[in-house]
């Protein structure tokens, strides 16, 4: 299944030790977004008829959460990965950064519980998954415990030290038309997705207008 959660129970003769598994099954599309994306939030609401007006009532409370990013590859080796992996995320659960917020941090510790970045802009919540993002091929996933306005703290340290880094929001989703790929007269590969998101998203987090 893409969502886990699961219950493990180890019996000894005089002691009894539950483990709880949570999260989530997939892979991370790591590589670079172009900054141009699209953010797309979705209600459904019934319209109710009166003499002189109308009222909604709310069908969907959750917006639905669609991203749309475009990718250029710089190397045969970066496009041929990101074809593998494409093809190995086929109707699976992947993890999208959120790249339009996308913060570049100078140092990060190896053993750090504690990353400070201004997070107004990237409407965290209590055990969203971040990446520590260096290449498509170097890159750690922290789950946050408590955030502030400057700063997060993470569920378990970091294992590896980070050197001007960016750190973002993964969005977790499934792709239903896939991942496309094409080339240009120039021979320049891209690729785009469309990402519809699981995540949940609380009232306050949502778009006023």
């Amino acid at each position: 299944p893409s969502d886990i959660n699961a219950t493990y129970v180890f019996t000894f003769p005089t002691l009894t030790v539950s483990i709880s598994i949570l999260g989530s099954r997939g892979s991370l599309w790591a590589y670079p977004a172009l900054l141009d994306h699209t953010e797309t939030r979705e209600w459904i609401t019934d319209v109710i008829k009166a003499r002189a007006s109308e009222t909604r009532s709310v069908v969907r409370e959750i917006p639905r959460l669609t991203w749309d990013y475009k990718f250029l590859f710089k190397t045969v080796r970066e496009l041929n990965n990101a074809s593998s992996r494409a093809k190995a995320s086929t109707h699976s659960k992947i993890g999208l950064p959120i790249w339009s917020n996308a913060t570049q941090v100078v140092l990060i510790e190896a053993s750090t519980y504690t990353i400070e970045f201004d997070t107004t802009t990237h409407e965290l919540q209590l055990l969203d998954t971040v990446v520590i993002w260096s290449s498509y091929e170097v890159y750690e996933l922290v789950i946050v415990e408590s955030f502030t306005d400057t700063s997060i703290t993470l569920q378990f340290p970091v294992s590896n030290t980070f050197v001007r880094a960016y750190i973002m929001k993964v969005s977790f989703g499934f792709v239903p038309d896939g991942i496309t790929f094409k080339e240009d007269s120039n021979h320049t590969a891209s690729a785009s997705l469309s990402l519809v998101s699981t995540n949940n998203y609380v009232e306050e987090l949502w778009p006023t207008e």
